[in-house]
C-alpha cells in the first residue's frame, strides 16, 4: 500500500482509526474465544443465558474477522475497492448491516434473558431462546440480503463501509429497509438500557429492604434482647449470595435462588455448656458478615453494570446519529467522523466478552482461575 497516497487522500486521522479498528478486530477475536472457551470448557453451558453469551461471542467472532479483513482488503487498495468495485460494496455492506443486527439483538436477548431471571422469576427453556434467536438472525439475514440483491447499498465518506441510505427520489421498499434497520436498532437499544436500569432498580430495592433488616435487628440488639429477626429476613428477595450479580437463569445457580443465609444452628444448640446469648450472637455475627458480603457484591455489580451501559450507548450513539438522523435530514458529515462512528461501532464485539466475563461472577471466578492456569504452565 502506498502509505502516503493514503493520507493525502483521506488524512491521516483515518489512517489511525484504520489501524486502530484492525488491532481492535484482532482483540475482540481473541476475547471472545476466550470467553467461548471458558463457557464450553468451564461452566459446560449451563443456562439459557450462557448459551446465549456463547451465541454472542461467535456473532461477534465473525463480525470481528470481518472488521480485520475488510480493514486489511480496502487499505491495500488504497480504498479503490470501495470507490471502483460495485459488487465489493454491496458485499461490504450485507455482511456489515446483517452482522451488526444480529449482535445488537443477542445482546438484547441476553438482557430479556437475566431481566425476566432475576426480576419477574420467569425462565424459558433454553432451546425457546435458541430459537427466538435464530428468527432474528434469519430476519436480519433475509432484511440485508434484500437490499443486497436491489443493490441499496452505498459506499460511506471513510470509504470503510457501504450503507441503507434514506432517499425521497427512490422506491418506498428502499425507505422501508432504511426505516425497518434502525427502528429495529433503536428498540434493541431501550430494551437492553431498560432491562438492565430495572435489573439495577431490583438490587437497589433489595438492599434497601435489607438495610431496614439490619436496623432492626442492631435495635434488637441495643435492648439486650440479642435475637436476629428471621422471619424479617426471609421476606428479603431471595438472592444468591455467591452469584448476587452473576446474571444466571439456570435454576441450578439462578439470581433468584435462594438467599443462602446461615440458620443451621441445631448443632450449637445441642452443646450443653453454649448458652443462649451465645448462640444468637454467633448466629448474628454470621448473618451480619454474608450480609455485609452481599452488599458489596450487589454494588460493584450495580457500579459495573453502569459502566457497561455508558459504554454501550458511547458506541452506538454516534453511528445512530449520523446514519439515522443526519441522513434523514439530509446532513452531510465528514470522512473522519464517519470513521470515527464506525469505529466506535467495532468495540462492541470487544465490549460484550468484558461484559460476560467480569460482570458475572462465576465467569469472572472461571477467568481468574484460567488465568492463573496459564501463568503457572508457562513460568512454573
Amino acid at each position: 500500500m502506498n502509505q502516503s497516497e493514503y493520507k493525502n487522500n483521506l488524512g491521516e486521522g483515518i489512517l489511525i482509526l484504520d489501524t486502530l479498528e484492525i488491532i481492535v478486530g484482532a482483540i475482540g477475536i481473541l476475547a471472545n474465544a476466550l470467553t467461548i472457551y471458558i463457557l464450553v470448557s468451564k461452566m459446560r453451558l449451563r443456562g439459557a443465558d450462557t448459551i446465549q453469551s456463547f451465541i454472542l461471542a461467535i456473532l461477534d467472532i465473525l463480525f470481528s474477522m470481518f472488521t480485520v479483513i475488510n480493514c486489511i482488503c480496502i487499505w491495500k487498495s488504497n480504498h479503490s475497492l470501495m470507490l471502483n468495485d460495485n459488487y465489493y460494496v454491496q458485499l461490504v455492506g450485507f455482511i456489515f448491516y446483517s452482522m451488526g443486527p444480529c449482535v445488537m439483538d443477542s445482546i438484547m436477548i441476553l438482557a430479556l434473558i437475566r431481566y425476566l431471571g432475576i426480576c419477574k422469576q420467569i425462565q424459558l427453556s433454553n432451546l425457546s431462546w435458541i430459537v427466538i434467536t435464530l428468527l432474528f438472525i434469519i430476519f436480519d439475514f433475509t432484511i440485508g440480503l434484500n437490499c443486497l440483491v436491489e443493490s441499496n447499498y452505498v459506499t460511506q465518506p471513510s470509504l470503510k463501509y457501504a450503507a441503507v441510505e434514506f432517499n425521497s427520489q427512490l422506491g418506498w421498499k428502499n425507505n422501508l429497509y432504511y426505516f425497518t434497520i434502525w427502528v429495529k436498532l433503536t428498540i434493541n437499544v431501550v430494551v437492553i438500557l431498560v432491562s438492565y436500569l430495572f435489573i439495577s432498580l431490583h438490587y437497589y430495592n433489595y438492599l434497601k429492604s435489607m438495610d431496614s433488616s439490619i436496623n432492626l435487628s442492631n435495635i434488637n440488639r441495643n435492648s439486650k434482647s440479642y435475637s436476629y429477626d428471621i422471619e424479617k429476613v426471609d421476606s428479603l428477595p431471595r438472592v444468591n449470595i455467591d452469584n448476587s450479580y452473576s446474571f444466571q437463569n439456570d435454576s441450578n445457580y439462578t439470581a433468584g435462588s435462594e438467599f443462602a443465609l446461615y440458620k443451621g444452628d441445631a448443632g450449637i444448640r445441642s452443646s450443653p455448656s453454649v448458652s443462649n446469648t451465645s448462640i444468637n450472637n454467633d448466629k448474628y455475627t454470621t448473618i451480619t458478615n454474608q450480609e455485609t458480603r452481599m452488599t458489596r457484591l450487589i454494588k460493584s455489580s450495580q457500579i459495573k453494570l453502569y459502566i457497561i451501559l455508558t459504554v454501550y450507548v458511547v458506541e452506538i450513539l454516534p453511528f445512530f446519529l449520523y446514519q439515522f438522523v443526519f441522513k434523514f435530514f439530509n446532513i452531510r458529515n465528514t470522512p473522519l467522523s464517519d470513521s470515527l462512528a464506525s469505529f466506535l461501532t467495532h468495540l462492541v464485539p470487544v465490549t460484550n466478552p468484558c461484559f460476560v466475563l467480569f460482570c458475572n461472577f462465576e465467569t469472572y471466578q472461571e477467568l481468574v482461575n484460567t488465568v492463573y492456569s496459564i501463568y503457572y504452565k508457562l513460568f512454573n
